[in-house]
């Protein structure tokens, strides 16, 4: 009977550690691990993450040479549920393509009186690099335009380059590029040059507007427009 005493009082320890293990971890529920996932959503998805992955809008409006780092970078669930629907309002295609995720990268951000607006760059890993505006909504991330403001790109006998700088709050001035040649060599001068002048207006309601106001083209050294 004391044998069995003792050993009772030498186990009353574990047993009471295991009750109170129990009590803090409570082992019938699974444990969920958070970690860092490209696929997910950010739980708060707001103005202030864009900020915090932009700098402030600049004057230029033109495609960077240094493209993009980690901390721009957007996660493949931003674009698949944020950006692939919608479709573009100002320049070309109207669809986003989206095979190149890692090309995605957000640029600047300007907070205006009725909405806000954030830029963002793609690559999209063969010809071309494209800036783009989008319009939101002030209290939450609701898009309500989007548009290519600039772009360089090589492809197939095309070179093109868009680009421009802010003169208002809301309105930019940009020159377009645009030099057609099937082979690039100078002596058989069989080039055409494009060049157009636009003006980009944002109004009061966050909606892109783009008007050609000037338009010269070339053909082999020639003025044909």
């Amino acid at each position: 009977m004391k044998k069995i005493i003792l050993i009772a009082l030498l186990l009353l320890p574990f047993y009471w550690f295991m009750s109170e293990a129990k009590t803090a971890y409570n082992f019938e529920k699974p444990i969920i691990k958070f970690q860092a996932d490209s696929t997910v959503l950010p739980p708060k998805l707001n103005f202030d993450y864009i900020k915090s992955r932009t700098s402030k809008l600049g004057k230029k409006v033109e495609v960077d040479a240094h493209f993009c780092e980690e901390n721009n970078r957007m996660t493949k669930a931003f674009i698949t549920n944020y950006l692939s629907a919608q479709e573009i309002v100002v320049g070309d295609p109207i669809t986003f393509d989206c095979k190149n995720s890692d090309g995605f990268c957000f640029k600047e951000y300007k907070e205006f009186e009725t909405f806000n607006l954030f830029t963002f760059t793609y690559q999209n890993g063969y010809c071309c690099k494209t800036l783009y505006a989008v319009t939101t909504k002030k209290d939450t991330l609701a898009i309500i335009n989007i548009g290519v403001l600039a772009f360089s790109a090589n492809k197939s006998g095309w070179l093109g380059d868009k680009y421009g700088k802010w003169i208002s709050e809301d309105v930019m001035d940009m020159t377009t590029v645009s030099h057609y040649d099937d082979d690039f060599i100078e002596d058989n001068n069989n080039s055409r040059i494009d060049t157009t002048w636009s003006i980009i207006r944002i109004n009061k309601e966050g909606l892109l507007k783009e008007n050609i106001y000037k338009k010269v083209a070339y053909l082999e050294g020639r003025k044909i427009e």
